[in-house]
Formats: structure tokens, sequence, C-alpha cells
């Protein structure tokens, strides 16, 4: 575990409850076409999908703390079929 990660132990897992309630909110308006769907990117999220896909059609390098990915040797103990949540490097968009 790191010390400057909160790491959460029982349901919910993500956001508080009023993070909740606010992201429901914009997701709400979205669908409304009261608010630019653009402008859900724009806040902290638990998680980045689109950072990656980015980077990854991009071709950029980013650094990204946490990752689902297969194995292939991050944890020696592991068979590398199986998926790992790691810190991971796209480098040249991939």
């Amino acid at each position: 575990m790191q010390d400057d990660i909160h790491y959460t132990t029982t349901p919910p897992y993500y956001g508080s409850e009023e993070e909740r309630k606010r992201r429901l909110e914009e997701l709400q308006a979205v669908a409304k076409k009261e608010r630019d769907w653009a402008d859900l990117f724009h806040h902290d999220s638990w998680e980045h999908p689109v950072d990656i896909a980015l980077a990854l059609h991009r071709g950029d390098t980013q650094s990204v703390d946490i990752l689902n990915v297969r194995n292939r040797g991050a944890i020696r103990q592991l068979p590398d079929e199986r998926i790992v949540e790691v810190p991971v490097l796209i480098s040249n968009g991939v």
C-alpha cells in the first residue's frame, strides 16, 4: 500500500456519496443536452480511460499509477495470463 493513496475497503468503492450524486447530475445534464459532454473530462476522476486511449492513439508517453493488464512478468509469482493491477508506462503509444 502507498501512504499517499486512500484505499477503500468497503462499498461503495468510488467517491463519496456527494461525489457520486454530483456525477449523476452531470451525466443527466449531458443526456438532456444542457451540458457539453466534453465537460465530463474536466474533473478529478477515479479512472482515466480517455487519457489512456488518447496516449495510445497519439503515440504519447504517459505514466499511469494503476492499470489492469495481463501480468506478462510484472509479478513473477503469478502466471503471465493473469490480470494484475500495476503501475504502467505508456511509451510511444505502446
